[in-house]
């Protein structure tokens, strides 16, 4: 068991762009463009005919399991927990689906945006899509941001809710700082999402959505609507429309994609 994607026809992101290119990789001939089209949806029936899959055109679990047979596009979720139904939700099904998300400690003597970029950085390697769950608002997304009276403990660490700073990825320099120092983990098509209620809304959202893709040099999707992550499907899906962002002032995830090269074939050759 292993983490993996779930993308299907009428989604548009940069993490669709990469699946276009590991088909291409298996023979088949399609625009990447980061848009789950209908000649996207028929290029993954075929892959799936010819392996034995069943055919329903979406890239789940089986399907990214032999689109990436060894492991070398990392998928990395973190998880705030300061809430604990976040700890019983996301935490629970991501673990549930064979991932292993960075749920952090939070200490005293350390920002939460600190502590949560330490420990991240600590776990990229050519990260191929980041996820972050927890709550949010327009311009928003929460680190350490629940309310609870106790905190989810894990790792087996002290930690009381009481004494804990909050703590918020939003549009100020403290995130931007912190962003900057994740920037270069990225593989080739690397991407990120933030999966909280509302975070792409309106023009903080806008910003917010632009700030994180600059600072980290890969694109950046936020939701604009509520969420919703009692199954896996949820966790991993947005509830609604998004909001993208790519960095360098890059106005589509079409043309960013035109920049990305995957490695070596026999380093990434379909199974």
């Amino acid at each position: 068991m292993a983490n993996y994607l779930d993308v299907r026809r009428g989604d548009r992101l940069p993490v669709v762009a990469g699946v276009q290119a590991l088909l291409n990789a298996a023979g088949a001939e399609l625009t990447v463009d980061g848009d789950f089209g209908g000649r996207t949806a028929r290029a993954v029936e075929r892959f799936q005919k010819d392996r034995g899959l069943t055919a329903d055109g979406i890239v789940g679990r089986r399907t990214w399991g032999r689109l990436d047979p060894h492991g070398r596009h990392q998928i990395l979720d973190f998880v705030d927990i300061v809430d604990a139904d976040l700890d019983t939700s996301e935490v629970s099904i991501l673990r549930g689906i064979g991932a292993d998300p960075v749920v952090p400690r939070y200490l005293k003597e350390a920002s939460p945006i600190d502590n949560a970029v330490r420990q991240l950085a600590g776990r990229m390697r050519s990260t191929f899509l980041l996820r972050f769950h927890g709550h949010g608002e327009a311009g928003k997304a929460g680190v350490a941001s629940g309310e609870c009276e106790t905190v989810p403990d894990p790792e087996g660490y002290d930690a009381q809710a009481g004494g804990l700073p909050r703590g918020d990825f939003g549009n100020d320099w403290e995130s931007l700082l912190a962003w900057r120092r994740l920037a270069g983990r990225f593989g080739p098509f690397g991407s990120v999402q933030f999966m909280h209620c509302q975070t792409g809304r309106g023009s903080k959202g806008q910003t917010f959505a632009a700030n994180a893709a600059e600072a980290m040099g890969v694109p950046a999707t936020a939701g604009i609507d509520d969420g919703y992550a009692t199954t896996a499907r949820e966790v991993m899906r947005y509830e609604g429309p998004v909001r993208t962002r790519c960095p360098g002032n890059v106005l589509s995830i079409r043309e960013w994609a035109k920049g990305q090269r995957l490695p070596a074939a026999s380093a990434y050759t379909p199974a």
